[in-house]
């Protein structure tokens, strides 16, 4: 079952935008919430509308982590597109770090507007030694559970 992307993830008000011609998900500020990753059409076809209806798009990124199945590693990492970018790591689609060692459970983000701060974030929180990471997840996310169905 596919649910609608919220603009804050829960917090604040809630906005779906469907995506008329896909049949299987909606899209919500060019992230599509079904598996096809390839909804560039339909994103060109969301700016156009909110250029037109006089709606600035905003830009999000995201800060993540990622961890295997028992929870003994973490991956730190910064995209523009978490649903997708969760989706690669799940499938193994890029090679490295979280394809070695099964690093396929959301289990924090953060969205920022800002390139900028997305990356210092990024590379901050690298440097952290894992309690401070664990301390970080558990305020969000205690139970550890992987965040990703509650983003498709």
């Amino acid at each position: 079952m596919h649910r609608g992307m919220t603009e804050e993830h829960g917090i604040g008000q809630k906005r779906v935008i469907p995506a008329p011609e896909c049949n299987k998900g909606r899209l919500y500020a060019g992230i599509s919430c079904c598996r096809n990753i390839s909804h560039t059409s339909h994103e060109t076809q969301f700016r156009d509308q909110s250029s037109q209806a006089g709606e600035e798009e905003v830009k999000k990124y995201y800060v993540y982590m990622m961890t295997n199945a028992h929870n003994t590693v973490l991956y730190v990492g910064v995209t523009n597109d978490l649903i997708r970018r969760v989706y690669e790591h799940k499938n193994n689609l890029i090679e490295g770090f979280t394809q070695k060692y099964h690093c396929h459970k959301l289990i924090w983000f953060q969205d920022t507007g800002d390139i900028e701060s997305a990356i210092t974030q990024e590379k901050r929180m690298k440097k952290w030694k894992r309690t401070f990471k664990e301390n970080v997840i558990n305020k969000m996310n205690p139970e550890w559970i992987d965040l990703y169905d509650t983003l498709v």
